[in-house]
């Protein structure tokens, strides 16, 4: 925090660039897994085939908002996230691709790129300094080829993120009841979209949604923070790397009381299965697939009306 001595001595023009800086500072951490070298070097150089598109998605180097991390889907199953100087890559189909770029603390740019076959695209992602309250902190811009090449030259290429886990065949499911320790910000508006949201969950029977409630709040309460103990360490895994994987469970242990079956894990959730706007009140029904005795992936049910915690 700056001291009132600093700030006073700023002059009214540079506060107000440090108070812009700051207020588009806020959001996601974590980028995408970043790719080899060799990867990069390849995706630069990629001669485009005749019968695909090649998608360019690029997060330059820049000064305002630097600090968010942009989550990206396009055509609502590709996902990453791009920090400054990032770029992902994809040979698609030619026709139309849905992209869309935004992060949890605001509304997310969208746009829809016609491709051709043999051409390559280059789609910018820029935080709007003049945005309108309301509008995307993001702007979208389809850039020459040319320049688009040369704003890869100092840019590094991000991998998607892993696809949600297929499930073996013979396998049944456990019908699980879920807490919400927090989710993309897309699925706490009305509206049609798939994201990702941490939740708590047991296969013990005997928990209550009430006493899953209490482990999410615990849960969330250690993001940002370096907890002091080993079982609090446990419950802040999932923050510091929140790129979706289907696999990521992970077990609280059985010291804190939430019996010896209780899962923190992220979930894929479609939007259109929750009526009206998501909560935390909210209980969530998952089948959960056991592979080995240990959950080996979820899917999402639904909201079950008959359970809640007001």
């Amino acid at each position: 925090m700056l001291s009132r001595i600093v700030w006073s001595s700023l002059g009214r023009t540079a506060q107000w660039v440090l108070l812009l800086v700051v207020l588009g500072s806020g959001g996601c951490t974590t980028t995408g897994p970043v790719a080899t070298k060799a990867k990069d070097d390849a995706a630069k150089a990629q001669v485009v085939p005749p019968d695909q598109a090649a998608l360019y998605l690029v997060r330059p180097h820049g000064f305002y908002g630097s600090a968010v991390i942009y989550e990206l889907i396009v055509d609502g199953g590709l996902r990453t996230k791009l920090g400054p100087g990032n770029y992902a890559f994809r040979l698609v189909k030619p026709g139309e691709h849905a992209i869309e770029v935004g992060c949890r603390c605001s509304r997310p740019a969208q746009m829809t790129l016609s491709t051709a076959p043999g051409k390559a695209y280059f789609v910018t992602m820029e935080g709007d300094f003049f945005r309108m309250p309301g509008d995307p902190t993001v702007k979208l811009t389809v850039l020459q080829p040319e320049e688009g090449r040369a704003a890869l030259e100092d840019l590094r290429l991000v991998d998607w993120s892993p696809a949600p886990r297929s499930v073996p065949a013979a396998i049944n499911p456990q019908v699980a009841t879920a807490a919400l320790v927090e989710a993309n910000v897309c699925l706490l508006r009305i509206g049609d979209c798939s994201a990702p949201a941490l939740v708590v969950f047991s296969l013990d029977s005997e928990m209550s949604f009430h006493q899953l409630r209490k482990l999410a709040k615990l849960t969330y309460s250690t993001k940002g923070t370096v907890p002091a103990t080993e079982e609090l360490r446990v419950l802040a895994k999932p923050f510091a790397d929140e790129t979706y994987r289907g696999d990521a469970f992970i077990k609280v242990p059985a010291s804190l009381g939430y019996g010896g079956n209780t899962y923190v894990a992220p979930i894929w959730v479609e939007r259109s299965r929750i009526p009206g706007k998501l909560s935390s009140q909210m209980a969530l029904k998952l089948n959960v697939y056991i592979v080995g005795g240990a959950p080996y992936t979820t899917r999402f049910l639904s909201v079950d009306p008959t359970i809640s915690d007001r």
